[in-house]
C-alpha cells in the first residue's frame, strides 16, 4: 500500500458486550465496563494501550457494542506504509550448518527435567559438554568442582532461585566472568529489570528455540566458520583505528547516553526510533557489535516487541563495555 492510503481493520467478539454508558470511557486507563472482575479479571489497561499505540501511528479507534451480544472494534491508520502479507521482518542469523564451536562446558540449570533435556538436545550437534543442575544450590556445587564456560539458568526454581544464584556467582571473583544467560518463560516489567540488575549477561525465552539459543551463546563462546563465505564477509568490515573508536565511545558516553537515559523507560516508540536513528548514524557498520545492536533494536521496534526492546535498551551500557574491550585489544596488538 502507498503512504497516502488508509489502512482499516475491525475485530468482532460475541462476549458480554459493553453497556452504552461505558463506551465513552472504555479506552481510558484502568477503566472496565460494569462486570464481575473476579470472574473476568483484567486491569483495564489493554484497550488504553491499544488506543495509545494507534494514536502514535496517526490513527483512531472506535467501538460499537450491545450488552449481552458482543462488540466490534474498528481502527484506521492514515498515511502509513503497510507491508504486504508476504513481507516479513528478517533478522540475520548465524548459518548453523556453517559454524563449529570450540570445546566448551555448559551448565544448564532448570528444575524441570524436560527443559534441561530440550537444551541438551538442541546443542547435541556441537562439541559441548553439558552439565545439569536442578536448582541454584546444586549449580553452585557444580561450579566448585567443574570449570564452566557458560551458564544457562532458569529464574524461578525451588531451594535457590536464579536471581539469588546469579547474585552469588557475580559476587565471586572466580566465577563472575562466566557468561550467565537467563532462561525464562516471560520477561516483563520488573522481571526484565531484574535480569540486568542481578548480573545476567543475556536472556532466552522458553521454550528455547535452537536458532535463538545458538545466536545467543555465539556471543560468548568461540567458534569458527566451516567455509570462507562468512570470513570473507567479515574481512570486508571497516577496521577502525584507536582514535576513531575513542570518538565513537565519547559520543556514546555523552550526548547519546543522555538521550538514552531520557527515553529508555518511557515506552514511547517515536522517541526510541529517534534515538536509534542517531545510534545507527554513529554505528554505520564501523564496529560490528554496535551495528548488530542497532539492527536488533530496529527490527524489534518494527515488530513492536516491547519486551525485547526494553531488554536491549537496558543493555546499552554493556555494549559500551564491549567496545571498550575491543579498544583495549587493538591497543594490546
Amino acid at each position: 500500500r502507498g503512504l497516502g492510503d488508509v489502512y482499516k481493520r475491525q475485530v468482532e467478539d460475541s462476549g458480554i458486550g459493553i453497556d452504552e454508558k461505558d463506551l465513552k470511557n472504555i479506552f481510558n486507563s484502568f477503566e472496565q465496563s460494569d462486570q464481575d472482575e473476579s470472574k473476568y479479571g483484567g486491569t483495564g489497561l489493554g484497550l488504553a494501550i491499544c488506543s495509545n499505540l494507534i494514536k502514535m501511528m496517526n490513527g483512531e479507534i472506535e467501538v460499537e457494542s450491545k450488552k449481552g451480544v458482543g462488540s466490534t472494534f474498528r481502527f484506521r491508520l492514515h498515511d502509513i506504509a503497510v507491508s504486504s502479507l508476504g513481507e516479513q521482518i528478517t533478522v540475520q542469523k548465524l548459518d548453523l550448518s556453517n559454524i563449529s564451536f570450540e570445546k566448551a562446558t555448559i551448565l544448564v540449570v532448570d528444575d524441570i527435567e524436560e527443559n534441561r533435556k530440550l537444551v541438551q538436545a538442541s546443542l547435541k550437534s556441537f562439541d559441548f559438554k553439558i552439565i545439569m543442575a536442578e536448582n541454584g544450590q546444586i549449580a553452585l556445587d557444580r561450579l566448585k568442582n567443574v570449570k564452566i564456560d557458560l551458564i544457562l539458568m532458569d529464574l524461578r526454581m525451588p531451594v535457590l532461585d536464579g536471581y539469588k544464584a546469579a547474585t552469588i556467582i557475580k559476587n565471586d571473583d572466580k566465577l563472575k566472568n562466566i557468561p550467565l544467560i537467563a532462561l525464562t518463560a516471560s520477561v516483563m516489567g520488573k522481571d526484565l529489570e531484574k535480569v540486568g540488575k542481578f548480573g545476567f549477561d543475556g536472556y532466552l525465552r522458553k521454550p528455547v528455540i535452537i536458532d535463538d539459543l545458538i545466536e545467543e551463546i555465539s556471543q560468548y563462546l568461540k567458534y569458527t566458520f566451516l567455509d570462507n563465505i562468512a570470513e570473507e564477509r567479515l574481512s570486508n568490515v571497516c577496521v577502525l583505528d584507536k582514535s576513531k573508536i575513542d570518538e565513537i565511545l565519547l559520543i556514546l558516553n555523552t550526548t547519546l547516553k543522555t538521550k538514552w537515559i531520557e527515553v529508555k523507560d518511557k515506552g514511547d516508540f517515536l522517541l526510541l526510533e529517534s534515538f536509534v536513528k542517531e545510534l545507527d548514524e554513529l554505528a554505520d557498520n564501523k564496529i560490528e557489535v554496535l551495528s548488530n545492536y542497532v539492527e536488533q533494536l530496529k527490527n524489534n521496534i518494527d515488530s513492536f516487541d516491547i519486551e525485547r526492546v526494553d531488554y536491549l535498551m537496558n543493555s546499552y551500557e554493556k555494549i559500551i563495555e564491549e567496545i571498550i574491550k575491543i579498544r583495549r585489544k587493538i591497543e594490546d596488538e
